[in-house]
Formats: structure tokens, sequence, C-alpha cells
């Protein structure tokens, strides 16, 4: 039987205007996802959750936006270093108050574990120990798994597109799933433009659909 899903990737009140870590356009988007959320059999949103302590904070603002070599008990990994943003709990974490989250079928939370980062909404970012590399799951791969069906269809939106939906798209398709991916172009911002449009043609190039809601 044919399912539609859609995953929404991060509206959080950090990555809007006035956010911690806000993308120009974001509040826009908003009713363009919400004027769709009711053609979709499931509903998917992820929510970036960190705690105050997260190993992808900057402690320094020379080091803003910088990517350093970092080492845990976790493993070794490249990281960005962002602003504080998302902490579990506050009002940065939230969904924003218009946008219509009571019709969201499921949430999943990412980047809860201090010490490693999640953009993707599938995998924390990848570490290696021991020379071997991993990612942990979210939960949301085994979701997508037992949606999957013959005719079914997965379209994805959200912040930032050249971030987190990127990596969750390129995820999405590396489950090699039967389901159809398109992108929502006009559901999604940047954190750049740039970045939006190039992320945007990438996928083109991969055969990923996009559409307008």
């Amino acid at each position: 039987m044919s399912k539609r899903i859609l995953i929404v990737v991060d509206v959080q009140n950090d990555f809007l205007e006035g956010g911690a870590l806000a993308c120009e356009g974001g509040k826009a988007i908003i009713p363009r996802i919400n004027s769709i959320l009711d053609n979709y059999d499931y509903v998917i949103a992820t929510q970036d959750w960190h705690s105050d302590d997260h190993m992808s904070f900057v402690k320094s603002k020379e080091e803003l936006f910088t990517t350093v070599s970092l080492e845990n008990e976790e493993g070794k990994c490249e990281q960005t270093l962002w602003p504080k943003h998302c902490l579990q709990n506050t009002f940065g974490a939230e969904f924003p108050k218009d946008l219509d989250s009571h019709k969201f079928n499921i949430i999943v939370r990412k980047g809860s574990n201090p010490l490693i980062d999640s953009y993707s909404g599938l995998y924390d970012n990848a570490m290696t120990k021991n020379e071997v590399i991993f990612r942990n799951p979210t939960g949301l791969s085994g979701v997508l798994k037992e949606l999957d069906c013959e005719d079914c269809c997965t379209d994805v939106c959200g912040i930032a597109t050249d971030v987190c939906v990127r990596f969750t798209v390129n995820d999405i398709l590396d489950l090699g799933l039967n389901s159809k991916v398109r992108i929502i172009e006009n559901c999604c911002v940047g954190v750049t433009k740039e970045g939006h449009e190039h992320t945007i043609a990438e996928f083109k190039e991969k055969g990923v659909d996009t559409i307008l809601a």
C-alpha cells in the first residue's frame, strides 16, 4: 500500500532568525510546511537536543565555525565548532509556536550524547575508535525501514539544507529503500544561500527530485 512520509528536519527556534545559530529565511518556511502536513500519512520531525557541555560547542570566539580534530572516550572525529544551540529543555530547542508540531507522528531527538555530534536525522556523526569507523543510529533508520513499501514516497524539508538536511537525505539514499526521496525546495533554508543552492544541485545530480510546496 502506498505511503507518503514527510521528514521535517530541525525546524527549531535556535535555527530561526533571532536564534543562537540562525539561518536567514527560516521563519518564512514555517507556513509552507504547515500547508502540506495533512498531505502525508506519517510526519516525522528531527530535533537537535544538546547538553550544555556538548563537544561541538565553541570555547572561544576565535574558534567559532572552525573545524578541529577532537578525541574523547567515544573516539576521534573532525568537528566544526558551533555556538551553543538547541540546549535540552530550553526555548531554543523547542519547535516554534507557529509550526503545527501537534501534527508530528514521531519526533526523533539527535545530538543528545555530549561526546558525539549528529547532523543526520538517522545517525550520529562518524567517529573512529581502534581504527574502526562507526555511527550510532538515532532510531529513524529503523522507522523508515518499517514504513518502507514498493510504492512509497519520502519528502524531506527543514533546516539547514547544506548541513542537517543534506546529511539526512544522503543517509536515506544509502539505506537503499524502495521509497522515492524528494526535497521540498521552498520548505528548506541553508546556512547560506550559496550552500542551499549548491546542495540542491548536488541532490539533482544524484537523481533526487526537487518539488515545491
